[in-house]
């Protein structure tokens, strides 16, 4: 039988702790893979499944947010509706966790004419969960009559520094 999960409105507090401990050992899976993802070379892959990992602590935050809220108003259940499935928000809770260090936004946008170029945001394609996961297939866009979405090139040491933070954060979770 095949069960479709509904959108989880409220949840027990006594079980956000063990919600909080998937989130992060989930983060650090993603982490982890994402690592091996960019040493291999697949570095649009590896930003992306980064930015699920960011995600999954971002979600950890905030539900421990809501634990301690709980706690304090002696609350049965918390309601998770406000940040359970906004990717924006969950980004934002792990970047206030752990600081802006945690970002890959920034690129060169032409990196191969020799000349230094002001750092452009990228954000839209990290921020939205439709478009983040784009990369991963081949899709047709018919207006611009273009195929697929490519991340642009973020620095190396941006990248490098962003997966130290997060796993930095992790370890203190842990």
């Amino acid at each position: 039988m095949c069960h479709i999960m509904s959108r989880v409105k409220l949840i027990p507090t006594l079980d956000l702790d063990v919600g909080i401990s998937r989130c992060i050992n989930k983060s650090e899976i993603l982490l982890q893979a994402a690592r091996k993802l960019y040493k291999c070379q697949y570095r649009d892959q590896a930003v992306i499944l980064y930015y699920y990992a960011v995600e999954e602590f971002g979600k950890a935050v905030m539900l421990k947010q809501k634990k301690n809220d709980a706690i304090l108003l002696n609350q049965k259940d918390v309601d998770v509706s406000d940040f359970f499935y906004n990717h924006d928000k969950k980004i934002e809770a792990a970047r206030i966790e752990i600081g802006k260090d945690i970002d890959i936004l920034e690129y060169n946008p032409i990196p191969d004419d020799g000349q230094f170029h002001d750092l452009v945001e990228r954000g839209p394609v990290i921020r939205d969960f439709f478009e983040r996961s784009s990369v991963f297939l081949t899709d047709y866009d018919p207006i611009s009559r273009t195929w697929g979405k490519d991340l642009p090139i973020p620095l190396v040491l941006q990248i490098e520094k962003a997966f130290e933070q997060l796993q930095t954060a992790l370890n203190k979770w842990k």
